[in-house]
């Protein structure tokens, strides 16, 4: 199926001119031509139709992934007074409303912003091995997610990326991420950039995460090269799309006139 997906475009760079009227002598010749003429001449369309339906799958994807992540949050327990002291302190730090907070007393490790973007989910596994400065400054990214509605823009991106259909578009998405990230991480560090780069350090050993590595980088101010040439490949790609579409409409009359 992946391969399928990288190699759709080719079908619209069938030179027909050089199989109109030819090559009758092989059998079902006619129907495949006719049927790439068709899909040259309705190419808008299909394409429209295409991008819609993958963005309405990134609705309903998230649409079910925030259902899973409410049945999660219903196995919440009260939080312990320094979970809640901590968000209190810096909400208030960060000049921004408290958010809900889900925590789960389970030894897996996790902590993010989930359920309509305001809503952090962590769990004792996370949050027991972290003094209270480490504590607060995990708080504290999540918090400039929510405040900056990190996660609505990542959302928004989703859905133009797939609409885009080309799969090199979506390394345009990993650098927003990316960028995002990025953000978050400065503006929690702030004067405790050792403190926080360690913290980082200790994630990226745990989790191995090449997202992590590039962030401890920018912090430092030595940030590493994110590709962006899948999307440029992706938007040349779309540029030859849309000139092949003007083409045959150039030379419709002749091919649809000179077939078997």
């Amino acid at each position: 199926m992946r391969f399928i997906r990288y190699v759709w475009p080719l079908i619209f760079f069938i030179p027909l001119g050089d199989f109109a009227g030819r090559y009758c002598w092989l059998s079902g010749i006619d129907p495949v031509y006719h049927s790439l003429l068709f899909t040259h001449e309705y190419m808008p369309q299909i394409l429209l139709a295409y991008g819609l339906v993958s963005a309405a799958l990134v609705v309903v994807a998230d649409a079910r992934a925030r259902e899973r992540l409410d049945q999660l949050a219903g196995f919440a327990t009260p939080p312990p007074d320094r979970l809640r002291l901590l968000l209190a302190r810096e909400s208030a730090a960060l000049g921004c409303a408290v958010p809900s907070s889900a925590y789960l007393d389970v030894t897996q490790s996790f902590c993010f912003t989930a359920n309509g973007r305001t809503k952090i989910l962590i769990s004792r596994g996370f949050m027991d091995p972290l003094d209270d400065e480490e504590l607060a400054l995990t708080l504290r990214h999540e918090l400039v997610h929510i405040a900056r509605r990190h996660s609505d823009k990542a959302f928004a991106w989703r859905i133009v990326t797939r609409f885009l259909m080309l799969p090199g578009f979506r390394s345009l998405e990993r650098w927003r991420h990316a960028r995002r990230e990025e953000i978050a991480d400065r503006e929690t560090a702030g004067a405790a950039v050792e403190r926080y780069r360690a913290l980082l350090v200790r994630a990226a050993v745990r989790e191995r995460s090449p997202l992590l590595t590039w962030r401890l980088r920018a912090l430092v101010g030595r940030r590493s090269s994110m590709s962006l040439w899948p999307a440029v490949v992706a938007g040349v790609v779309l540029v030859a799309l849309i000139s092949s579409h003007f083409i045959f409409l150039g030379n419709a009359a002749y091919l649809m006139s000179h077939h078997c």
